[in-house]
């Protein structure tokens, strides 16, 4: 089964709502964290039978990534934020982040299409 994981401090706002809407649209299952702890802890409750897609702040993108990205259970990461270049160079250490992304459409189409090729992949 796949899991959307969301974690930003943000996410309550109305924007975070327009945002969480969206990401519905592709993944239904969706968690959202405002908590670096409380998120870690989920997705390491999770069986390593389950796809977890994650979204994540660029604030809180650099205390989780390290502590999660050999998870099995975590396929790809996405870090949203303001600054991508800054953002860039410290996520190329970690296999899992598919992508750092300013943009909400662009973050949508990025997981659409991520999440399509993984559903074939998982397919019999």
């Amino acid at each position: 089964m796949f899991h959307l994981v969301w974690l930003d401090p943000g996410s309550s706002s109305t924007d975070g709502r327009h945002t969480e809407q969206q990401l519905r649209s592709i993944i239904n299952h969706l968690a959202k964290f405002q908590d670096v702890h409380e998120c870690e802890e989920y997705i390491k409750a999770q069986s390593s039978n389950e796809r977890i897609v994650m979204v994540v702040s660029d604030q809180l993108g650099r205390k989780i990534v390290p502590n999660i990205h050999l998870l099995r259970q975590v396929l790809s990461t996405y870090v949203y934020c303001m600054d991508v270049v800054d953002h860039k160079i410290w996520t190329q250490n970690y296999r899992n982040v598919k992508g750092v992304v300013v943009e909400l459409n662009e973050l949508i189409q990025w997981i659409q299409a991520d999440h399509k090729i993984q559903k074939k992949m998982e397919e019999p």
